[in-house]
């Protein structure tokens, strides 16, 4: 019996201790923070596409490099000069980033907005030229490459635009795009006739096709999220239900750290569009919300979303309207 007291002491004794352990690890993570760890530009890769690359040879005369499913390059040694200024043959890289979805132009951080009104995307790539020594390549300006894009259908009054750095904003770079085809090579060896658009390329190699439609600024719109979804790991979007348009929320108020809001690219009112909230998590956790809203006539309005756990292809088919 003796024998069993000090045993007993010495079993509570651990356990206090095991519990004054813990107390003291709980103390570096107060309030359950731990739980909403991520990082913003871990999701936002893991929505956009990534670079395709593909090695070439550049011959003296045009000829047509297909690129994906939907692009070609239609370029020859006139088309580009090296570092010394002189025309370029031989071996060259092709880089695209091409994107076409709501998700991956959450995921590239885009905003749809012109000088004038906002941009209806079709298609958005980015690209560059580099030489056989990974030196990049200049287009000759006054004899630039083609790209080329597949579309079965016609599309309304498709122009290029490009994003202007200073502004943020898309700008107009060609006059409206004719429906043309053209001839191509197909998986079997055999030449298809195909349709779509074609234009030049600047050394300016971020480009989107689509068109511009004139609605005015207006409307100021925030996002209240529940607490643990802020900027390290939340990126939030409205987006337009009637056009491929897009504008980012990703302001955060310096007070409310919960809360996101366009305060520089204003929304058009009386148009209905989709408040969007993705949330990537420690340990390939994803949270989202989306709703539909009517945007009225009011400068400011506020909308509350409360982000639920979803797996990732859930998300990209709720995003791209796949479901």
């Amino acid at each position: 019996m003796n024998k069993c007291i000090p045993l007993f002491f010495s079993i509570l004794l651990s356990l206090f201790f095991l519990s004054s352990c813990h107390e003291d690890k709980d103390e570096f993570i107060p309030d359950g923070d731990f739980e909403y760890v991520g990082n913003i530009n871990s999701l936002k890769n893991t929505l956009s596409p990534p670079y395709e690359t593909h090695t070439l040879h550049l011959e003296n005369s045009l000829k047509t490099y297909p690129i994906n499913h939907i692009s070609s390059l239609k370029a020859g040694a006139e088309n580009f000069f090296n570092s010394d200024g002189e025309h370029y043959t031989g071996e060259f890289s092709f880089s695209i980033k091409h994107s076409e979805t709501t998700s991956e132009w959450i995921g590239l951080n885009y905003n749809f907005k012109t000088e004038s009104g906002y941009l209806d995307a079709h298609y958005v790539q980015k690209i560059s030229f580099r030489d056989a020594d990974g030196r990049h390549l200049t287009i000759n300006s006054d004899n630039p490459p083609v790209i080329r894009l597949e579309f079965e259908l016609e599309v309304k009054e498709p122009r290029i635009f490009k994003l202007e750095s200073s502004s943020g904003k898309w700008s107009t770079h060609s006059d409206i795009l004719p429906f043309t085809y053209w001839e191509k090579e197909d998986a079997n060896g055999e030449i298809v006739e195909v349709s779509g658009y074609e234009f030049e390329v600047s050394n300016k190699l971020l480009y989107a096709i689509g068109h511009e439609f004139m609605l005015e600024p207006e409307v100021k719109v925030c996002v209240q999220l529940p607490k643990g979804f802020t900027s390290s790991n939340t990126t939030t979007y409205v987006v337009f239900k009637n056009h491929n348009t897009l504008i980012n929320l990703n302001h955060w108020d310096n007070k409310n750290k919960y809360l996101a809001c366009n305060n520089i690219l204003k929304l058009p009112a009386n148009e209905f569009v989709d408040v969007v909230s993705i949330s990537g998590l420690s340990g390939n956790r994803y949270f989202f919300d989306s709703r539909v809203n009517y945007l009225d006539e009011s400068e400011e309005q506020l909308f509350d979303l409360d982000p639920v756990k979803k797996n990732l292809s859930t998300i990209l088919s709720r995003l791209n309207l796949a479901e």
